[in-house]
């Protein structure tokens, strides 16, 4: 079989297709993948061989299409609503901080543990598991990847668009696997749990970007340092918003990606 990887693709991109658009079930195209390997095992060096492996790839690619849709027990999104709850996580993308004024806003990425909401006159804590776009807001430092948090605060789910043509934020999200926003107001509400490991590779990356980002400050104007720190290591925090609003309005705004390939858009 000649170009094996091509159509191992394209049998996996046709059972995905076949799932978005249709209703195949679980056991259908599970006895379809167990009988086909039968089959192709048969078939060997016969013209039907190719065709067969397409449909087996292909019922592989229903099945995965199926597991990922899949929302497991604990999906931290699971537990957004109104009440406030206390979330625990580690950091895993390279915070910003935007300043204006006396007030400060940190975007950043949690992978959640766990959280704990108020049952009755007690607190329950419950195991959780995703990403998390979280805010702070007023934080009394500024977090590190890999440490280890302690959150108070709102979560919700994405905002849904309202307008045509408005930019699809909870898409977005979820497209990084990301499907909860979390609001922390208060520098009471953050606590530092356990400090990263400076030997950690996500901890090292994004020292590394910092020093990186200090020398461009030191090579280059304020203006072109900004824009330089945005499209090379993702530090985008120093770009002004008039130079953020001439990148949505020529359409290169996913030229100026965060640290970690995720954008930060700030509630605030």
């Amino acid at each position: 079989m000649k170009l094996p990887f091509l159509w191992v693709a394209t049998g996996f991109s046709i059972g995905i297709v076949v799932e978005k658009y249709t209703s195949v079930p679980v056991v259908g195209a599970a006895s379809g993948l167990g009988a086909g390997i039968l089959v192709l095992w048969l078939l060997r060096g016969r013209k039907l061989f190719l065709t067969i492996f397409v449909f087996v790839v292909g019922c592989a690619g229903i099945l995965w299409a199926k597991l990922d849709n899949v929302v497991p027990a604990n999906a931290v999104q699971k537990f957004s609503g109104p009440e406030r709850i206390t979330l625990r996580g580690t950091v895993a993308s390279l915070p910003e901080m935007k300043t204006r004024g006396k007030r400060t806003n940190i975007s950043l990425v949690l992978k959640a543990d766990s959280i704990a909401r108020q049952q009755g006159n007690r607190w329950k804590q419950f195991p959780a598991a995703g990403d998390v776009q979280v805010f702070l807001l007023q934080s009394p430092f500024l977090p590190q990847v890999g440490d280890a948090l302690r959150l108070y605060g709102m979560l919700e789910l994405p905002r849904q668009v309202l307008n045509p043509g408005e930019f699809d934020y909870g898409n977005f999200l979820a497209q990084k696997k990301i499907h909860a926003v979390f609001q922390v107001i208060g520098k009471k509400s953050v606590r530092l749990i356990r400090p990263g490991s400076n030997c950690s590779p996500g901890r090292w990356l994004a020292n590394m970007r910092r020093s990186i980002g200090s020398w461009i400050d030191g090579s280059y104007g304020a203006r072109e340092a900004a824009i330089l720190k945005a499209l090379v290591i993702g530090l985008r925090s120093d770009v002004a918003p008039e130079v953020r609003d001439d990148f949505f309005k020529s359409g290169t705004i996913h030229l100026l990606p965060t640290a970690d390939g995720k954008w930060n858009y700030t509630l605030f």
